[in-house]
């Protein structure tokens, strides 16, 4: 039969608790320095404030309005236009002066007073966008045309095939039946 060990006693030895306190001078001081680190860390998140949702498609906004609210919030406000060479087909539908994005990004979590910039379009802005897209829109019916154009070119070619197809058929049929 064999033997039971006995179970040693569970928790710290002496050795162990000896060698903890041999480090401990060492190591207290490097963890109190990273607890001091995060209060400060947690100290500045509380103070963070969140850059307010001011504009939607479905609920366009105006630049003067946007900046007023954001000003009200305690930011500080830069209206930036899009410039030209960004046009496209996303602002056709715009308005003069319509905010279409926010730099730090709506919900961002940011300091108070810290500088928003809004971007916005001028009519120039609209009215190139919309050129943009009737020029895509101009090629994307000129390649629907081609298409169709393909598959009456197509279907003309198999019905002349078609037509070819009873005649030999035809011929085959006749030629069995003078064989017999």
């Amino acid at each position: 039969m064999s033997e039971k060990k006995p179970e040693g006693k569970k928790g710290i030895s002496a050795g162990k608790v000896a060698a903890l306190s041999a480090i401990a001078p060492f190591v207290l001081p490097i963890i109190n320095k990273m607890v001091d680190q995060l209060n400060v860390a947690l100290q500045e998140r509380k103070q963070l404030v969140e850059v307010p949702k001011l504009y939607l498609k479905s609920c366009p906004a105006n630049v003067d309005e946007v900046s007023s609210v954001l000003k009200e919030y305690g930011f500080s406000c830069r209206n930036s236009m899009v410039p030209l060479n960004e046009a496209s087909v996303k602002f056709k539908d715009c308005f003069e002066g319509q905010v279409v994005g926010i730099i730090p990004k709506e919900g961002s979590k940011v300091k108070p007073g810290t500088m928003i910039c809004i971007r916005w379009v001028n009519q120039e802005m609209i009215d190139k966008s919309k050129i943009i897209f009737e020029e895509l829109e101009a090629k994307k019916a000129i390649r629907r045309e081609k298409k169709k154009q393909a598959v009456a070119k197509t279907a003309i070619s198999v019905k002349e095939s078609v037509k070819k197809l009873p005649s030999v058929v035809i011929r085959n049929k006749k030629e069995d039946s003078d064989d017999e």
